[in-house]
């Protein structure tokens, strides 16, 4: 008995038979699983999508005898799920030749009433005659320029099909013919790795603000263009197999010592090196945890031309705090934040989409977290609670002007126009000196910082009456060498 289980070019009819049951999907392709039922002879046809040396193959039941993989090329190779699509795009080129032979008979009708020679035999014949071939005249070219703007209108239709096809079909030309010899009944197993096929992770968070608690909601954007519809289990990992695993080598720490540079070469230095970019990789569902990888498994169908299919993979809640607070006069509404302490998972870098009791406020990047680690999320911007950053002049008489000295200050006006009192957080920032001979001295402030650190960063934590307003105010000396030049880096203002 002989089982021929062909797609493609080789038989249409038995298309369906082909189907991917089992998938692991990576940020940079997939192991796919295609399951059949053992036949004496078995011949399958699969897409060059799939990396030939990777195939393997395994058998429920049956033995398999043998087996072999012969790669045969496939001009113009479109998978199953695209047939719809060239059916339409057929279809277009189809109508666009018949305008256009519509358009030809039309212009050589008109030809042909120019070259008429009037049977006339006296002046009212010719008169008729001419009446008529005016009126057939005109109606010719009516149609002739209905005719032209509906092929216009259809060969730009056919145009951007004829695109999205090529946007999906995968970039093959060429087929796997898959042959097994097997014995006795089972399941034949073909496994292979394809680098057709991606997904990456999606966030939607709604805040519950009077509760502090969050709703979360993981997608995973699956996209596949293996030529093979998926149908079944679909394991979503965050990491990626690498073919280059090695140890690193450790090389020796060795110090030296730096020519020193002025301030502003340094600081040019550091604006000039190069910004750190993050890559990120993204029915019952399941998630694992390994030390190497994330797993979220979930039963989804995606077609094998490029379509993204978005799959629920989990929903949870988190509990946390929210904060409104404002950063100087970096900005000046107030931030909405979220905090926890601890996440009680890991978490996979993503972009999220950002609610705030179910209306949106935006999106934002969430990176990678491990369970333990502590998370802080903008919701978006108040407009109700608001900082205005004003200088204040040096005090008059002093001693701390002129060169050498420098004295600055500013009152930063905190207000409210919630109905309800609001713990807010104010965060500034202190000038950090870069240089020995530079100095940070005599710092005022009518109300002590909650928190201080060595950068110079501050943060007060305070009670905002609603309708009411507040006032920080803040003094600072500098000294430096009076041959120099004080310059500020970091912001638009010290």
């Amino acid at each position: 008995m002989t089982g021929l289980l062909f797609f493609g070019a080789f038989s249409p009819a038995l298309a369906g038979e082909v189907v991917v049951d089992r998938a692991d999907v990576y940020g940079g392709g997939a192991w796919i699983t295609c399951s059949f039922p053992a036949e004496e002879e078995m011949v399958l046809e699969l897409p060059a999508t799939l990396d030939r040396d990777s195939l393997t193959v395994t058998s429920r039941g049956a033995e398999v005898l043998r087996w072999t993989v012969e790669e045969r090329p496939s001009p113009g190779w479109l998978p199953p799920a695209l047939g719809p699509l060239r059916d339409e795009v057929d279809r277009a080129r189809a109508q666009v030749q018949l305008l256009r032979a519509r358009s030809a008979a039309l212009r050589q009708a008109a030809g042909h009433l120019e070259k008429a020679l009037p049977e006339a035999k006296d002046g009212a014949d010719l008169e008729a005659f001419v009446d008529r071939a005016q009126r057939k005249r005109e109606g010719l070219e009516l149609r002739l320029l209905e005719t032209a703007d509906l092929e216009k209108t259809a060969l730009a239709e056919c145009e951007a099909l004829e695109a999205l096809l090529a946007s999906r079909r995968p970039e093959v030309e060429s087929v796997l013919i898959f042959s097994a010899s097997t014995r006795g009944e089972g399941e034949v197993v073909v496994r292979g790795w394809s680098s057709h096929a991606s997904w990456r992770p999606l966030y939607r968070l709604d805040l519950a603000a009077s509760t502090g608690e969050t709703h979360w909601r993981l997608d995973g954007l699956l996209s596949q263009r293996t030529g093979l519809p998926w149908r079944g289990e679909v394991a979503f990992h965050s990491g990626t197999p690498r073919n280059d695993l090695d140890l690193p080598e450790l090389p020796p720490l060795v110090v030296d010592v730096a020519v020193p540079l002025r301030a502003a070469k340094r600081m040019e230095a550091l604006s000039s090196a190069p910004s750190v970019l993050l890559d990120s990789y993204g029915n019952e569902r399941e998630r694992r945890e390994s030390v190497t990888d994330v797993v979220l498994t979930a039963e989804t169908e995606a077609p094998g031309d490029g379509t993204d299919v978005r799959v629920e993979l989990e929903t949870f809640s988190l509990a946390g705090k929210t904060d409104l607070t404002l950063w100087g006069d970096l900005s000046p509404r107030a931030w909405l934040l979220w905090k926890t302490d601890g996440l009680d998972r890991a978490l996979l870098a993503g972009q999220a989409e950002l609610f705030v009791d179910g209306s949106p406020t935006g999106r934002t990047f969430i990176s990678e977290r491990g369970a333990g680690q502590k998370l802080d999320l903008p919701f978006g911007q108040s407009p109700l609670v608001k900082v205005l950053r004003e200088e204040i002049l040096p005090r008059q008489g002093s001693a701390w002007t002129g060169r050498g000295r420098l004295e600055r200050g500013y009152r930063l006006v905190l207000s409210s126009s919630l109905a309800r009192a609001q713990v807010v957080t104010v965060r500034d920032r202190l000038p950090v000196s870069a240089n020995e001979k530079v100095k940070v001295e005599s710092v005022e402030f009518s109300t002590e910082p909650t928190e201080r650190d060595e950068e110079g960063r501050l943060s007060w934590e305070l009670t905002l009456e609603g309708g009411a307003s507040a006032e920080i105010t803040v003094r600072y000396r500098l000294s430096y060498p009076g041959d120099g030049e004080i310059v500020f880096y970091g912001g638009d203002r010290p």
